[in-house]
């Protein structure tokens, strides 16, 4: 997906299509910091089976 939105972005800009590539890289990796130590964190107070599953079923429910 991420070389996908660049290439839109970069649309109508050839000069810019790496600087806008490297902001969708770091724009998502700003988001996954984040999201990955409250991962971390609530995975070792409640385990990892709640969180797991309802993942998991998230994922499910997105493919209907």
């Amino acid at each position: 997906m991420l070389p996908l939105i660049g290439q839109k972005l970069s649309q109508g800009h050839p000069r810019e299509a790496s600087l806008f590539m490297a902001i969708c890289i770091v724009g998502a990796q700003t988001v996954m910091i984040p999201v990955a130590l409250a991962a971390g964190r609530f995975a070792h107070s409640w385990g990892t089976t709640g969180p797991a599953a309802f993942l998991f079923s998230a994922a499910l429910q997105s493919l209907h």
